[in-house]
């Protein structure tokens, strides 16, 4: 009450306005249009129609390019957040929707948490912008009064070293997605990114690969960590690339197969594969490719912080996805004797050096 009071006589105190919710979500558009790659911009979009329903023209299922309708699209489409003006949507409101849309939508724990993210960053550009004020002064960002998900221990599935060659001659009568199936193993590229893959980004000379930001018309793109990086092209990828007859007329590394000099789309790569696959009764996907090439390194005893700087992430998303896979790294750490004091195993028995010379073995 005495800060109320206070900023009544200094004329500080804000009330809470009436901001229209059609006109705010189509700035809201706008801005992120302008400030973020197409790629999340499209996922962003989806994320806010399934939210608020198709209230814009930008928001309807025709202008979101590549979404899929929901399984349960009848029963689902009535759970949505309907509010004539921004400051009518409340914490309690905003959890009811997302448990409801867990329940009846299946949604993982990650889905729930992107869409929770989704409307917290709409609020911060509601408050930075249209000097939003939350009719609950506890909660300034009403999203922060809803807890994320706790994410489940990453389940990482990759290949075997006797898995890649059978999936790769499964691709034998598709030169361009042979060769790109074979840089996602090899070289842990993330999809996007080989897509993206110009020719002079990919030295065989150097036998190196440069992933670095570029445009293609009016669409930017760039690394997903917005960092660029260098990875070496190791041998096995190397006799690959030299076999692979890349199309002369492209600007582009792994073009569209039937339209040779476009960019081919992500999610018409993975479409690809999966009917190609699917005729081999193999089921995997780009992003097991990746995982395979940060598992296979692991296992090999590389650093997992090197590990982190060849795949562009942070050594704590390494850690989490391929620490289990190295065990081997901190058997030394749990010895106390130093090593001429260790027993030697023998059989079921363990017994000392000492014995073990005394015996005369």
């Amino acid at each position: 009450m005495k800060r109320l009071e206070y900023e009544l006589s200094v004329g500080k105190h804000q009330v809470p306005k009436k901001t229209p919710l059609t006109e705010f979500l189509r700035s809201y558009l706008a801005h992120l249009l302008g400030n973020i790659s197409h790629r999340h911009y499209r996922s962003r979009r989806s994320y806010l129609r399934m939210i608020f329903g198709e209230v814009l023209p930008e928001l309807s299922s025709q202008a979101t390019s590549g979404w899929k309708p929901d399984p349960l699209s009848r029963e689902t489409e009535r759970i949505i957040l309907q509010a004539q003006y921004l400051e009518d949507i409340t914490p309690a409101s905003i959890a009811r929707y997302l448990d409801e849309s867990r329940n009846l939508r299946n949604w993982a724990p990650a889905t729930y948490n992107r869409a929770r993210e989704t409307l917290h960053d709409m609020y911060e550009f509601a408050i930075r912008v249209y000097e939003y004020v939350s009719p609950d002064p506890r909660f300034p960002n009403p999203v922060k009064a809803v807890p994320r998900k706790k994410l489940p221990a990453p389940d990482i599935k990759f290949l075997q070293m006797d898995d890649i060659p059978v999936q790769l001659e499964a691709l034998t009568r598709y030169p361009i997605l042979r060769a790109a199936v074979a840089t996602l193993i090899y070289a842990g590229l993330r999809r996007g990114e080989v897509v993206w893959l110009a020719k002079e980004d990919v030295d065989l000379e150097a036998r190196l690969i440069r992933i670095r930001p570029k445009t293609d018309g009016e669409t930017h793109w760039e690394p997903k960590t917005k960092t660029n990086r260098v990875v070496p092209i190791s041998d096995d990828l190397y006799q690959l690339l030299l076999d692979y007859p890349s199309p002369a007329a492209s600007r582009w590394y792994f073009p569209a197969p039937k339209q040779k000099k476009e960019r081919w789309d992500e999610d018409n790569l993975s479409r690809m594969l999966r009917m190609v696959n699917g005729r081999k009764k193999l089921a995997w996907i780009c992003l097991e490719f990746r995982h395979t090439f940060g598992s296979q390194l692991a296992m090999g005893n590389v650093s997992l912080y090197k590990i982190a700087t060849l795949m562009g992430n942070s050594p704590e998303i390494c850690r989490r996805h391929y620490a289990a896979l190295i065990p081997e790294e901190l058997a030394e750490c749990v010895e106390f004797r130093r090593p001429e004091q260790r027993p030697v195993s023998s059989g079921r028995r363990v017994v000392s050096e000492s014995h073990v010379r005394k015996q005369g073995v």
